[in-house]
């Protein structure tokens, strides 16, 4: 009732040492009516779906959605939540495969939920990244975004992404500060070895909009790509988000789970809204 989330294990594992599949689906126990004595029970089991951890080295690009819980329609503040899957190249039908990353923001209690409730999209937040369907797997990092917003050029927030490898990005903003337009700087950041470079913002502001961002390597050249793509009547009345993120060719598997807690950092900085309650 009080929209705690209770915390989840957070032992990290590099990707080297995620060796075993692991199981999206439970097996489903269904038992028809009591029976007398002499009878059994009639026991189904479901197929069960395995996942390979090595499919993150494989994919090529990725869809990222924002999950939504009904409640917010009410006013009441949720951890958000992103569902990662292969991105099947069409928008209609996005997802070229099952989840494959799940990332949840920690809230514990009431407090956390009052602090959401009131600071939105300036609060600090920190959110775990879990390999597979719906954080069933190993945990994979962290994303945490100290408060503030690029929004307002004296209060720049900056996120820190920790993988269980060892390999860390802290990403800050690098624009001129232009007090009496701020989304007209557009985007610009480092994550690791890459660059992240978009235009105005003023586009990816209306839900029916694209908005790309390049992927730039060190010679400036463009390599990949991240796009918020138009949500429509979901982005418009939920206030959700979703994203394309094209890697660039060679990434390794850390680039490419830096580059999706890039993208997690340009949603809670650019581009979240606030829910039931704005």
């Amino acid at each position: 009732g009080s929209g705690a989330v209770e915390p989840r294990s957070r032992t990290f594992l590099p990707m080297a040492q995620v060796v075993e599949a692991t199981v999206i689906g439970q097996p489903v126990v269904t038992a028809e009516a009591v029976k007398p004595a002499d009878q059994q029970v009639v026991v189904s089991q479901q197929p069960q779906q395995f996942l390979d951890p090595s499919i993150i080295a494989t994919v090529d690009a990725v869809y990222i959605v924002q999950l939504f819980e009904v409640a917010e329609l009410f006013g009441c503040e949720f951890p958000n939540r992103y569902s990662v899957s292969p991105f099947s190249g069409n928008l209609g039908n996005p997802q070229g495969g099952p989840q494959i990353i799940y990332i949840q923001e920690r809230m514990n209690g009431c407090g956390d939920c009052c602090y959401k409730q009131c600071c939105g999209p300036l609060r600090a937040s920190t959110s775990d990244m879990f390999f597979s369907h719906y954080g069933s797997g190993a945990s994979l990092g962290t994303i945490n975004k100290t408060c503030g917003t690029p929004l307002c050029c004296c209060c720049w927030p900056s996120t820190t992404i920790a993988l269980g490898s060892g390999a860390t990005a802290t990403i800050a903003d690098h624009r001129i500060p232009t007090p009496y337009c701020a989304p007209c700087m557009g985007v610009k950041f480092n994550v690791g070895e890459f660059q992240v470079s978009g235009g105005c913002l003023c586009c990816g502001l209306c839900p029916c909009c694209e908005y790309s961002m390049n992927i730039l390597d060190r010679q400036n050249n463009r390599v990949g790509s991240i796009a918020k793509v138009p949500y429509f009547c979901c982005e418009f009345l939920t206030g959700t988000n979703r994203y394309t993120v094209h890697f660039p060719p060679g990434c390794t598997p850390d680039d490419k789970l830096l580059l999706i807690g890039a993208t997690i950092h340009t949603d809670l900085g650019y581009f979240e809204k606030r829910k039931g309650n704005s």
